[in-house]
This record gives C-alpha cells, structure tokens and sequence, in this order.
C-alpha cells in the first residue's frame, strides 16, 4: 500500500523528498526517490518535463560526485543543462562538478547565472561568497555573504562561508562568533568546527583548535581536507609522526586535493 501511495504522487514530491534526503546524507534513500521521480516524470505534463529531468539530472550529479565519480557528475550535469538550460538546479550542480575539476571561472560563472535565475536563494548567493573568496576576493566575498546570510539567517551554510570570509580578512572575533551560531543550528556540521577550530589556532590556542577540527574529521573521516588540517596542526605541535599519519590518509583519500 505504501508503494502503491508513493507511486501516486507527483515527480516534483519525489525530487524534494530526494534533496532533503540528500541534504542529510542519506544517498541510498535519495536514490530511490529519484527512481521514482524518474518514472513519474514520464506521466508529467509535456511543458513541465524539461525542468523535471533537469532536477533529477543535477540530483543524480550530486549523488556521483559524493561518490567522486567525476566524470559521471560531469555527464550528467551537462544533461541536466540540456533538458533545460535556463535552470538553476542544473547551473548550481554545475559550479560543484567544475569546483571539483579545480575550474574555478566556470564554476563561478555558473554560480553568477544561478544568482541571475533565483536572487532571492541564499544557498546560491553564499556559494557565490565562497567562490569569490577562493580568489581572494574577500572585501566581495564577505558583502554577498552578509546578503546571504541576512536572507536565511536559520541556514548553516552562509553563516559558515562568513566565518571562513571573516577569518581571512583577520576578523577572527566576528569568525568565531558565525561559527559558534552556525554549531548551534546544527552541531553535526563539520565545516563549522573547521572553521572554528582555525579560528582558535588564529588565537594561539593550538590544542583547542586541534579538538575541534578533529570532530570535522570525525564527523566526515573520508573528506580529506581535514586530514591535512590536523597533519599541519600536530606539524606545528612538534608531533611529527601523527603529522605524517594525517598526511598520508589526506593523501590516500584525495591524491589530487591541493591542501
């Protein structure tokens, strides 16, 4: 009876139901919703499929590239733009398959046609923040930031690419206050204990630092980013042989992760 229910339902309950799954991790359960959409697109409306198809294109994207498929992401974020280009789903998934191919500029220009879609997303425009900063466009990073998280001052995510913002123009204070709020809306958010872990470091609280970024590592063991962080923190410890353990398995998870 419950499959008969959800089979029922329309393609755009299918493709929510799979971003909040997404949104938490659960990529088995989102990928059964899109197996559902998929088929429940077929019984859509002929005007209304290509926006569909986008949608589940850019879900599908985004589950490969969780799963480092890249090229894979790749294909289907390019059919998810040609099922309709003028969507906002397929240009954000987009600026993440180019991020992770290190093409910044298109990953940019991909977010600024995102913005120009949806003005009012306040994940789009924080994206757009945290590209800017990634060329040290910090002045421009923190303004659309600001806007972002003014938006949506519940979302984690806006609060947490202002603290990273803050913290490269050495407004260490106001970083470790967005982080802090960032921890109190979702205390299993390991950016934010990232971030808030360098902050203290900032401070000259080495070991207060190394136990916060190590909850990052522990909440995502596989991002390898936070390998690196606590092989540069117990570098700076003088404790050289954990140092290199953090090395290799940043290594070992991502070869090509420039951290």
């Amino acid at each position: 009876e419950i499959e008969t229910f959800l089979d029922s339902k329309p393609a755009s309950f299918h493709l929510y139901s799979a971003s909040l799954n997404l949104a938490v991790g659960q990529v088995e359960a989102a990928s059964k919703d899109l197996d559902l959409a998929l088929n429940a697109i077929d019984q859509a409306p002929p005007d209304e499929r290509g926006k569909l198809l986008a949608s589940y294109y850019s879900a599908r994207s985004v589950i490969a590239l969780a799963q480092n498929q890249k090229k894979e992401a790749l294909e289907l974020s390019d059919k998810a733009a040609a099922a309709s280009p003028d969507s906002a789903a397929s240009s954000l998934v987009r600026s993440y398959v180019k991020q992770a191919y290190f093409d910044l500029e298109e990953s940019k220009r991909s977010l600024v046609e995102v913005v120009r879609l949806e003005p009012q997303s306040a994940l789009a425009k924080a994206r757009l923040a945290e590209i800017e900063l990634s060329f040290a466009n910090t002045d421009k990073a923190i303004r659309i930031a600001e806007e972002a998280r003014t938006m949506a001052p519940e979302e984690v995510y806006p609060s947490v690419v202002l603290g990273f913002a803050y913290l490269s123009k050495y407004r260490t204070d106001q970083a470790i206050s967005e982080f802090k709020k960032a921890l109190e809306q979702d205390a299993a958010y390991a950016p934010a204990y990232l971030g808030y872990g360098l902050a203290l470091i900032r401070q000259g609280l080495l070991e207060e630092g190394r136990i916060e970024i190590e909850k990052a590592a522990h909440l995502e063991p596989n991002v390898s980013i936070y390998r690196s962080y606590l092989g540069k923190v117990f570098y700076e410890g003088d404790n050289y042989r954990l140092a290199e353990s953090e090395f290799e398995r940043a290594k070992t998870l991502d070869p090509n992760d420039p951290t």
